[in-house]
This record gives structure tokens, sequence and C-alpha cells, in this order.
């Protein structure tokens, strides 16, 4: 299966004068992943030409930072969408993915308006509110305040197309309980992450049956501490884990974990 994550910016106005059914998508930003995968499928990227609202607000250039120029010159949405559609295509069971359920709104209403073929079937996953589940928050946050929470910094550029590579990220995490649940090689739990990669932060794991962030080290005593953690990866075959971060780096092979390296070997 294809995870297809998708971020439209579209036109707007905050003075009423642009209708919510009446907003185009001026650009589409989409990566593709296979399952929570470390590595990308590809990337697809395009400015749209509006037809309801030709010439964009000063506010929606503001919040977009996309020049009336980049639409102008741009292909109209029919034509956008054959080369994305082709390019979904390419995939295997692609599923429609994004931050919100906006997203699959603004391609339905665009799409019914210029009698244009939706690319994707009935399924889509808002990664907003499955990661609210996931860490039992009492409601969605926004994408900034998600990637804090669990030790990330932003990529990209806010309202913008490549918003795709910040929420990828969040993406892996949610996904973990999927890939858990499907591995024998570790115990029943998700993804390990760092709140914060500095002295003596605990390092965390999400509790894929209770779906709470609770601390590493009250699992496995054994575990490495959080100046060798911030970044996960899992092999394609779910047998080995490595935690690697500014400090060090640390391997499991789903017997027990082996520090592979440390800076402070070195000092």
């Amino acid at each position: 299966m294809t995870y297809i994550i998708i971020d439209f910016e579209a036109s707007c106005c905050n003075e009423g004068h642009i209708a919510r059914d009446e907003m185009e998508i001026i650009e589409i930003g989409a990566v593709a992943l296979h399952g929570n995968g470390p590595f990308t499928l590809g990337e697809f990227q395009s400015f749209v030409k509006p037809v309801r609202h030709t010439q964009l607000t000063a506010f929606c250039k503001q919040l977009t930072n996309i020049p009336q120029q980049k639409v102008d010159s741009a292909d109209a949405f029919g034509a956008v969408m054959e080369r994305f559609s082709t390019w979904i295509a390419s995939f295997d069971d692609a599923v429609f993915c994004s931050w919100g359920d906006y997203d699959k709104h603004q391609l339905r209403q665009d799409c019914a308006y210029h009698d244009v073929r939706y690319p994707f079937g009935d399924e889509h996953i808002n990664i907003k509110k499955r990661f609210a589940d996931n860490m039992s928050m009492r409601k969605p946050c926004g994408l900034e305040q998600a990637l804090a929470k669990v030790g990330l910094e932003f990529e990209g550029q806010p309202h913008r197309g490549s918003t795709t590579r910040a929420i990828w990220p969040i993406w892996r995490l949610t996904c973990s309980f999927e890939v858990s649940a499907q591995t024998t090689h570790f115990p029943d739990y998700g993804i390990y992450n760092t709140m914060n990669s500095i002295f003596n932060e605990p390092t965390w794991l999400i509790d894929a049956e209770h779906k709470t962030l609770v601390p590493l080290a009250d699992t496995q005593s054994d575990a490495p501490n959080a100046t060798n953690s911030g970044r996960l990866d899992v092999t394609p075959d779910g047998k080995f884990l490595l935690t690697a971060g500014p400090y060090g780096a640390c391997l499991h092979d789903g017997a027990g974990w082996k520090r592979l390296f440390s800076t402070f070997d070195f000092l």
C-alpha cells in the first residue's frame, strides 16, 4: 500500500469576497510513502491557474507566499490533474492522506466543478485526527504543535505544498501502530522518539495497546538514554531498529540493545 500525503493551497480572502465553495486549488504538493518507511517513493508539485477568481488577494499572497505570476503561468486544473492522476496511478494501492479533512473536501469540490475524475477511492486518512487519537489528546492540534510534541522541527514553508515534508514524520509516528501490530520481532509498542534531545530528558515510546506516551526506561531497563535518541529507522523486514541522534546511535536486534557509538567515547 502507498500512502499519498497531500497538501493543497487554495485561493482565499479574509474579507469574505471569495465564498468557501468558490475557493480553488492553486498549488498541489504531495509525497508518496510505502508504509512508514524512511524513504519517499516520489514527490509531486505544481501550481494551478484559478478560473473563478483569477487574481490572488493580498491576503492569499501573504499567507501562501505564492506570487501572482506563478499561477498566471500555470496550467489549468484539468491539465494539472491529468499529470497528478498519472503520478498517483504509478503507485500500488494509493491512499489519500492529509492533515485534516480540508484537502479531501477541496479536491472533491474542484473535481466536481471542472468535471474531472476524482483520482482516489473512498478511503481517506486524516493524519491530524489519527495523531490526536494515538497521543490520547482531548482534541487535535495544529501541525507545528504536533511536531513540537514529538521533538521535531517544521521543515518546509507553512501554507505551501512543501508542508507535506513536515507531515511525513508525523505520519511515520501514527503509522507505527500498524507496523508494530504486524511484527513479532519487537515488543508490542510503537515508535521510539525523544521529546527533547537534551541531557537527562527521558526517551519516550508510544504504547500501541493503550495509545499513550510512556518513558522508555519504564519498559526496558537497558534502553539507550536520550543522548543517543532522536531519530528512528526500522529495516523493511522489521528485524532491526536504529535510534540515532547528535550524540550517538544504538541498535536493537529484537533481543537487546547495542550501543554503536557515543560522542562521549571520544572526549
